[in-house]
């Protein structure tokens, strides 16, 4: 939360991927009293039920298997090929790393730390 708060203090627009049924099922615990998708610009529902957890078992008393890391994720990955498309249709480079597994990506990835972060 206070990241996104910071974020909208310095202009910025928030997107908040969240779980709607569960967020309006709790209060807020922050000071300011808001949950986060009540500040952000955008609001993008993982569907996740109360509690994030999907998967009950007999001799449990709690579930099991959230599925925000898993829709969060995917949605994430959603939203990166959308951008890479459009930055491409608009003939702009895609900064894209590619995995380290390979042969000879070290070279590329270097590059694009020493343009995209200050760890240089």
């Amino acid at each position: 939360m206070e990241l996104a708060l910071e974020a909208k203090n310095r202009g910025a627009h928030v997107v908040a991927i969240t779980s709607m049924k569960h967020t309006t099922a709790q209060s807020s615990r922050h000071s300011c009293g808001k949950n986060l998708y009540q500040i952000a610009d955008i609001v993008i529902d993982n569907c996740g039920e109360v509690g994030d957890c999907a998967l009950s078992m007999d001799g449990l008393d709690a579930k099991l298997c959230p599925t925000s890391s898993m829709a969060n994720s995917f949605i994430a990955q959603c939203i990166n090929v959308v951008c890479a498309e459009y930055l491409i249709s608009n003939n702009v480079e895609v900064p894209v790393f590619l995995s380290l597994n390979c042969d000879g990506t070290e070279e590329r990835n270097d590059k694009l730390f020493k343009k995209y972060t200050r760890m240089y």
